[in-house]
């Protein structure tokens, strides 16, 4: 397993919950974008503008640590959303990489899955059709764990692996003009080591 990122699969935002149950969505609720209904929901807390730096870590072919790519960010949100079965707002990540002049603007959306008395549960996100749940480790530290592709494997530097999967540790923090900030380093972690094996499909 190893300690990672990926600007793709995440967004910087703070976690909160509702004050009051007046204030969470309700279950039965229809899907509304109403700026009132949006006020009246934890998506207050998590929406605005975001700015990273990240590092992503790989190994060179004698397993020493070597940087991958380095870039910064700036996510916007927008458009709350109340459902059923959750609340989200509309993220577009915008990201400069180190010698690349076009920058890369990828979407998802982000917010908290609702239980079914309507009160507010997890926070997650969803990119193309995967919904990822982010577990709070502390005020403003979240974490969460998804499957590796071979493709993301081999761009860390490891090839012919059976599986593998990477752990994204993401904090938050808001800078003086009341804007958050997410720092995240990554780096190959103790843990099972990839096996010498041939691929496994996908």
């Amino acid at each position: 397993m190893f300690l990672r990122t990926l600007a793709l699969a995440s967004s910087l935002a703070l976690v909160t919950g509702c004050s009051s149950s007046s204030d969470c969505p309700k279950a039965n609720d229809p899907p509304t974008t109403d700026a009132s209904v949006a006020q009246k929901n934890p998506l207050d807390a998590i929406a605005g503008t975001y700015t990273g730096e990240w590092t992503l870590l790989g190994v060179d072919p004698a397993g020493a640590p070597r940087t991958v790519s380095h870039w910064t960010d700036v996510v916007t949100t927008a458009d709350p959303v109340v459902q059923a079965d959750r609340t989200y707002l509309s993220c577009t990540d915008t990201m400069t990489f180190d010698g690349v002049a076009q920058p890369i603007v990828v979407t998802w959306t982000e917010g908290f899955l609702l239980e079914p008395d309507g009160a507010v549960g997890s926070r997650y996100f969803e990119q193309r059709g995967q919904v990822v749940v982010e577990n709070q480790l502390a005020s403003g530290i979240f974490s969460y764990a998804q499957a590796a592709t071979s493709q993301e494997l081999a761009q860390l530097g490891f090839t012919n692996v059976v599986d593998g999967g990477h752990v994204t540790v993401k904090v938050v923090t808001p800078t003086v003009a009341s804007t958050p900030s997410a720092s995240r380093a990554s780096a190959p972690c103790d843990g099972p080591t990839p096996r010498a094996l041939p691929k496994r499909p996908r």
